[in-house]
């Protein structure tokens, strides 16, 4: 899966950018999914004097609300990045703000010093406000998305590689921030990432293979240590073994 986040203050333009690279996407035939990151204090997904808001001052955790039109599934906590990512399987996922991972960038600005403030080894490309004064900023692309909606897609196509494992395993000589900003440049590639080379996590279904990038391979495999590993009498740091033979159990 690649992703890349969609940064700035606001009324600076992410989500105008947000949505015309989603559209373009899913022209190209892409599954892609979203994440709109909120940074308000006190707001939640459901409102007080629903029933999924009574079950949810209950205690029950998750809670679902399936509807005729759509379905949501509400914590009441914030889960950490790479719990939430476990629920997408897609070609491609768009962050509108910050997801606090080392991907790719766009950096949406009012001006230029709101530009630069904002800029980090991440970003490839700025856009929103700005784009309406100009078209290059201290060597990066500035894109109108409105305008050049297809430039955009260009460079987002260009420059987004699939996602590292975010495990910071230091077997590159850096972390995955370092690498991700050494592949932005062009001077390594997502080969270079050596746990993007391993089969850390296997998976048979009827003694057949079932292939697993790294990204698939490294949720599945903290998934699984966080459950195994929170059961009595387990050692730590060992190979994790599990077999489900009945397939009604799926």
């Amino acid at each position: 899966m690649k992703i890349f986040s969609i940064r700035g203050y606001k009324k600076s333009g992410k989500t105008t950018v947000a949505t015309t690279l989603i559209r373009k996407l899913k022209e190209e035939g892409f599954r892609v999914g979203s994440i709109k990151s909120i940074h308000i204090e006190g707001w939640h997904i459901d409102t007080e004097g629903t029933n999924s808001y009574a079950h949810k001052e209950a205690g029950a955790e998750p809670v679902a609300a399936w509807g005729l039109e759509e379905t949501a599934i509400i914590f009441p906590r914030r889960l950490r990045p790479m719990a939430l990512l476990k629920y997408f399987n897609n070609d491609w996922l768009v962050v509108e703000g910050s997801l606090y991972l080392p991907v790719p960038e766009i950096v949406c600005a009012k001006s230029v010093e709101e530009a630069r403030e904002l800029r980090t080894g991440l970003t490839f490309m700025f856009s929103g406000v700005i784009s309406n004064e100009m078209d290059e900023l201290d060597g990066l692309p500035v894109v109108n998305p409105l305008s050049q909606p297809d430039k955009v897609l260009e460079i987002v196509m260009e420059k987004v590689f699939p996602a590292l494992p975010f495990f910071d395993c230091g077997d590159c000589g850096t972390d995955c921030t370092g690498m991700a900003e050494l592949i932005l440049k062009g001077e390594k590639t997502i080969k270079d990432c050596v746990m993007m080379q391993k089969d850390n996590v296997q998976i048979f279904v009827g003694g057949k293979r079932v292939p697993l990038n790294p990204f698939v391979q490294n949720i599945i495999g903290s998934v699984l240590k966080g459950a195994v590993y929170s059961l009595k009498g387990v050692e730590k740091g060992k190979e994790i073994r599990i077999k489900i033979l009945d397939p009604e159990l799926l």
